[in-house]
């Protein structure tokens, strides 16, 4: 029981760590001349999440 907690935990965290780096990624992707589409279809995001993540990041 403990061993499946323990691996969804780092499963979880695993999955936030790949979000994380999709946020930092997308204001280089901007800079590179990509539109917010491509960079969400590249990274598989919603226009929404790359637009979140480009206004964060600018704040």
């Amino acid at each position: 029981m403990q061993r499946l907690a323990r691996q969804e935990g780092i499963e979880e965290g695993r999955k936030e760590g790949r979000k994380e780096g999709k946020q930092l990624t997308v204001p280089l992707l901007l800079e590179l001349g990509l539109t917010v589409e491509e960079i969400a279809r590249r990274l598989e995001l919603t226009v929404e999440q790359v637009q979140q993540a480009a206004q964060h990041q600018s704040n």
